[in-house]
């Protein structure tokens, strides 16, 4: 799981969706200074927006010479690293390799298993490499697997 958080991390795209809460009175100052993806009603004072930042430049020039506007980019350094996040990609698939042929894997994820049979010991734990438990030693009696990211 460790590995799985840490390329969503390295993996994120650098454009951002920021949510903000405004007052109503305030939306034209919004609307015509940022680019807004979504607006929701909240009540009748206030409202949360979802707008994009770090979006290109040549776009927001384009934006702002076409219809004389004065739409701003909010930047938010985003650390990303494409090379790292297929790194630890391809680490990962590589060391549930096995686990995915056991003939006793019912279930295979990015980073999960479920299998009919008990792990040894020396397996499970919560350091980076280790197999965590996620039912603390609970039994599953019935799985229902209908697609990818579909069970119960």
């Amino acid at each position: 799981m460790h590995l799985n958080q840490l390329y969503g991390y390295l993996g994120r795209k650098i454009d951002l969706i920021e949510t903000k809460n405004v007052f109503n009175k305030d939306l034209p100052l919004f609307v015509t200074s940022r680019i807004i993806k979504n607006i929701i009603k909240i009540n009748d004072k206030i409202s949360t927006l979802l707008l994009y930042n770090n979006l290109n430049d040549q776009t927001l020039l384009e934006l702002n010479s076409t219809f004389d506007l004065n739409l701003k980019n909010s930047f938010l350094n985003v650390k990303t690293n494409v090379a790292i996040a297929a790194a630890v990609t391809a680490y990962a698939r590589i060391y549930i390799l096995p686990f995915k042929f056991n003939p006793s894997t019912v279930y295979t994820d990015t980073d999960s298993t479920l299998t009919t049979e008990i792990w040894p010991e020396n397996l499970i734990g919560k350091d980076l490499g280790l197999i965590k438990d996620e039912l603390h030693g609970k039994i599953i009696n019935e799985g229902y697997f209908l697609g990818i990211n579909q069970y119960g």
